[in-house]
């Protein structure tokens, strides 16, 4: 059985064992079972956790084996070509895809993007398949999407939770003797400032062909209209995509020797002091275009056995002490250092 993709006819999944091993040619980082995990976790979950099932949804929960053979096919047949060729034959494939707005909040909207049924298998095929390659790479200090390899439909360890994310700070403030100061902050607007070149770059570390790095590139210009950076926002490659980003700040914090944990774009750090704190802030967490953002979303406060975070009419968090209430100065804006005051109730 043939279908055609991009304009060539490629094979179904039903041949891809049988021509893996007659070929003999030196094995792929990129397999079969990652694009069949992908299919089913899109026919499990849907394609865009921002939108609802529609009938691409359907199609792949009906059809996984043969998406995700048509998807390994396409990819082996670009593993194949010289790195050069299979560049360009992805940079000239039409992938559908459409920004659309999508409810955020009972009064507000976010853009997010709809990809085609087989390009969401492909693209989120390739996600899963770097996801296994960076996993023993992380930071046990990231609490987000660690990659869970015998997980099926499920990718990622449901036990790495925003919870979890929480109490592992709390724990580790707790553990100085002397207090600590804790700083709750995020990296302003992540994920449309995202840069594909420092992607590109991490993913020729960890696949040094130059094929995953140029397929990703190629695909995440494709869904941001042709811009070289920013990732669609609501599926699953994304994520792993995000967390890569991330990795070298990670690994940057660590070798500073900071204490830190990560959600997401959500840090918190613990420090003996205000400068230790600031210094932290300062110079440990940035990559390319993006860095932490402490002055929009953040504050710093003293360890305690639980934090609450307060949003103010100014759009700041305001993070304090269970049983402290905070309060933003009414002059305070987005921009301007964090000059909260507690009292207590």
């Amino acid at each position: 059985m043939f279908c055609t993709i991009g304009g060539a006819r490629v094979r179904l999944c039903a041949v891809i064992v049988k021509t893996k091993i007659v070929d003999g040619s030196e094995m792929s980082d990129v397999t079969l079972q990652h694009f069949e995990r992908a299919a089913a976790d899109i026919g499990a979950h849907g394609d865009n956790d921002t939108l609802p099932f529609d009938l691409d949804t359907r199609f792949v929960q009906q059809r996984p084996a043969e998406l995700a053979g048509m998807a390994f096919v396409f990819y082996e047949e670009l593993r194949r070509d010289d790195e050069k060729n299979s560049a360009r034959k992805v940079a000239e494939l039409g992938v559908f895809n459409e920004r659309l707005l999508a409810p955020a909040g009972p009064a507000g909207f976010r853009v997010t993007t709809k990809i085609h049924a087989f390009w969401s298998v492909y693209f989120n095929g390739l996600g899963i398949a770097i996801a296994d390659a960076l996993e023993d790479e992380r930071d046990p200090r990231v609490r987000s999407y660690r990659f869970k390899r015998d997980g099926g439909e499920e990718l990622f360890d449901r036990s790495f939770s925003w919870r979890a994310f929480r109490e592992a700070t709390v724990a580790e403030a707790l553990g100085i003797a002397d207090g600590a100061i804790v700083v709750q902050t995020d990296i302003s607007s992540f994920y449309e400032h995202v840069s594909h070149h420092h992607i590109q770059n991490a993913l020729n570390d960890l696949f040094p062909d130059g094929r995953m790095g140029n397929q990703i590139n190629a695909l995440v210009g494709k869904f941001s209209a042709g811009r070289s950076f920013g990732l669609p926002v609501g599926g699953q490659a994304s994520r792993v995509l995000a967390e890569l980003f991330l990795n070298a700040v990670d690994q940057k914090m660590t070798v500073g020797e900071f204490r830190w944990f990560r959600y997401v774009d959500d840090y918190v750090l613990i420090a003996d002091s205000n400068a230790d704190a600031y210094r932290a802030l300062s110079s440990g967490a940035c990559q390319g275009t993006c860095r932490l953002s402490h002055a929009a979303k953040g504050c710093l406060s003293v360890a305690c056995e639980a934090f609450v975070t307060t949003d103010s009419r100014s759009g700041l968090s305001v993070t304090a002490p269970m049983g402290v209430q905070s309060r933003v100065q009414p002059d305070q804006r987005a921009g301007l250092r964090s000059r909260a005051w507690t009292y207590t109730s």
